[in-house]
């Protein structure tokens, strides 16, 4: 008897691993499925490779511009100052 595993993986970038098709086989193995050993070396390596992406420091590039200073009580003054022109 034999107990398979094969790593099922998502359609996108990357390829990840999303789930596990186990396989309970009373004849052998089927070829093309991986066994529990494969299975668990590859789930190590998905997440060796995800250690690895979230140790690169990523810049937000977002933020990366000099901070504005106003004057709130100028501005506060000019809206007083405006006249009503309700529309």
């Amino acid at each position: 008897p034999t107990l398979t595993c094969e790593a099922v993986r998502a359609r996108t970038k990357g390829r990840p691993v999303t789930g596990y098709h186990f396989t309970f086989m009373a004849d052998g193995q089927i070829p093309g499925q991986m066994t529990i050993d494969q299975g668990a070396e590859e789930v190590r390596k998905y997440k060796a490779s995800k250690a690895k992406e979230g140790s690169k420091a990523r810049r937000n590039s977002f933020n990366n511009f000099e901070q504005r200073d106003y004057d709130f009580d100028d501005l506060e003054a000019q809206l007083l100052r405006m006249p009503n022109d309700p529309k």
